[in-house]
């Protein structure tokens, strides 16, 4: 049963979330309990309520007819995966909307690699305070905007204020239900160094729009494309040595103060590197390829080091040539011309059978016709041999042009634009030609092969300092064909290897990690005593305060300050009882 045949459904709002729509419709419909509406639109009780990475989304589509779009433009319009969508391949991105559709999204973290990331798996709900005031000025309701929630932005851009968060739903408390921003259920968020950063910095402001406008962009950035990016930018502003050696003091010390003027405005943020040896660690992370999957977030900040704006970063990014697309034409595809026969007017349609009663070529042979096969496919197999050709095909001179062109590797669409003549015309004189198309197909090989010499020459000359890891990252098509086709030249061609010195990735300092938990679990549980009553504090209060803590239940063995914070707080009230 289709929910738009019995109840109405509301409409989009400029820069809405699937889940703010949805929490609209919840309360538009005044249903008493949030499973009603769940059941609705999702088919079941507890379905879709996820505020960031929803699933049957499927079913939402069939439920309402797609009035909201079809599954697959619900999850990379409306929901969070537009923000990861922009740094994944295609089959990746394919991958999780199919999850998003099906019935559960269990896995679907671990896909984007947001376990293993340090940047968390919790996507607070966010809001802002001015937004609210003109959102319900304006359009008679409050409302979730999807650019506030994308990971990283902690800054309005409308309105240059602080985002607030939300007390709801991503810390487990009233994760079922449908939510819409309130401002009692909003505070400052806890900030790494101070507690709830009222006032935006220059920094996050700009750090906030590149995320904006990268994930609003609407294309996909290759990751693969971007460390020969960052190499060459690298290079320009003079922080490669002669050598090939990055310049890891100067890299070092200015990315890292970049970084630290990013890393307050959020405890998310705090992944960011914060000495050193984390700046080194990352570095080498996204300048040397590696398989696992990067955060965008990490890519975000070396964008925002180097180009600083995203005009800038797409202007570089258009700059790098893609990969050379095979020149030749698939014949087989071409719309082939309509050939007739004589005594067989329906000839297009069959197959010709060639008898040759004397001589070595076909001139004095009989076409016979029979049906079933394809007329082209039989003149293209008579081309070994020579063939009397039709009307169809050029003659005299020109013919011979066209000829001599095709043995040298012209494409098709440039002989057909200079002689005024159709390609399915030129197709049929490769394939029925003898011995053409394979001379011509040789050719068009050896003019990609000689531009993929021309090509790794260049990038040897200009950037054969940075050593051969760096050139085959910066021309990668270009060696692949070299290596697979003429590996005894590209050996004679290649710029002396370089060894990039980073220095080695330090293990987590979980010392560090626990002095750091530990005082913002204790300026939380300080801060927000102010604004409760009672000595009573639960897990969940804590989880709530600061997120960071419930990911790290598992691991307070390691971290003995937070653990005693943390077991001194529940001790209040609950006979000193201690985590398990």
């Amino acid at each position: 049963m289709r929910t738009s045949d019995q109840l109405s459904l509301l409409c989009w709002l400029p820069d809405e979330s699937l889940y703010s729509l949805c929490s609209r419709q919840h309360r538009f419909w005044g249903f008493r309990h949030a499973s009603e509406t769940c059941e609705r639109l999702f088919g079941a009780p507890l379905a879709g309520t996820h505020h960031d990475l929803p699933n049957h989304l499927a079913e939402l589509a069939i439920r309402t007819d797609s009035a909201w779009g079809a599954a697959h433009d619900l999850a990379q319009q409306r929901t969070l995966l537009k923000f990861y969508a922009t740094f994944l391949r295609e089959e990746n991105v394919n991958e999780c909307v199919d999850a998003m559709a099906g019935d559960s999204v269990a896995h679907l973290r671990f896909r984007l690699g947001l376990c293993a990331s340090r940047f968390g798996t919790n996507h607070p709900l966010k809001a802002c305070l001015a937004c609210i005031d003109d959102d319900v000025e304006s359009k008679g309701w409050p409302y979730w905007h999807l650019e506030h929630q994308y990971p990283g932005v902690w800054v309005c851009r409308k309105h240059e204020m602080m985002l607030r968060e939300s007390l709801l739903k991503s810390t487990g408390l009233g994760r079922f239900q449908w939510q819409l921003p309130a401002k009692e259920q909003l505070r400052a968020r806890l900030a790494t160094g101070s507690f709830g950063i009222d006032e935006p910095t220059e920094q996050a402001s700009i750090f906030a729009r590149l995320i904006v406008e990268l994930t609003e962009w609407g294309g996909r950035i290759g990751v693969p494309r971007l460390r020969p990016l960052y190499i060459r930018k690298l290079d320009q502003l003079g922080l490669v040595t002669p050598g090939g050696r990055v310049r890891i003091g100067s890299v070092a010390n200015d990315l890292l103060s970049h970084s630290l003027s990013v890393r307050p405005v959020a405890p998310e943020l705090g992944a960011f590197p914060s000495n050193l040896d984390e700046v080194r660690a990352n570095m080498e992370r996204l300048l040397r390829p590696t398989r696992s999957s990067i955060h965008p977030l990490r890519h975000i900040l070396m964008i925002s080091w180097l180009f600083r704006d995203a005009a800038t970063f797409f202007d570089a990014y258009a700059e790098l040539p893609d990969d050379p697309v095979d020149v030749g034409q698939d014949l087989g595809a071409t719309n082939l011309a309509q050939y007739r026969i004589e005594g067989a007017p329906e000839a297009r349609s069959a197959s010709i059978r060639t008898e040759k009663p004397q001589g070595t070529g076909l001139s004095g042979g009989i076409l016979r016709v029979s049906e079933g096969s394809d007329l082209t496919t039989t003149m293209a197999d008579a081309g070994r041999v020579a063939t009397r050709r039709g009307p169809w095909l050029v003659k005299g001179k020109l013919r011979q042009q066209l000829i001599t062109k095709l043995a040298a590797g012209s494409g098709a669409q440039v002989l057909s634009v200079k002689y005024k003549v159709s390609k399915t015309t030129i197709y049929d004189l490769l394939r029925t030609e003898p011995d053409l198309l394979d001379t011509w197909t040789e050719a068009r090989d050896q003019q990609v092969l000689d531009r993929a010499r021309q090509r790794w020459l260049y990038a040897v000359e200009k950037h054969g300092h940075l050593g051969l890891q760096r050139v085959r990252m910066l021309e990668s098509a270009a060696y692949t064909r070299l290596y697979r086709q003429d590996r005894a030249w590209l050996d004679q061609h290649k710029p002396p290897r370089v060894k990039m010195d980073f220095g080695r990735r330090k293990g987590v300092s979980w010392p560090a990690r626990d002095l750091v938990l530990s005082a913002q679990v204790q300026r939380a549980l300080d801060e927000l005593a102010m604004t409760r009553s009672g000595d009573r504090w639960h897990l969940w209060q804590i989880c709530q305060a600061v997120p960071e803590v419930k990911a790290k239940l598992r691991v307070l063995d390691r971290l003995p300050l937070t653990r005693q914070v943390v077991d001194a707080a529940l001790g209040r009230g609950v006979n000193g009882s201690s985590i398990r």
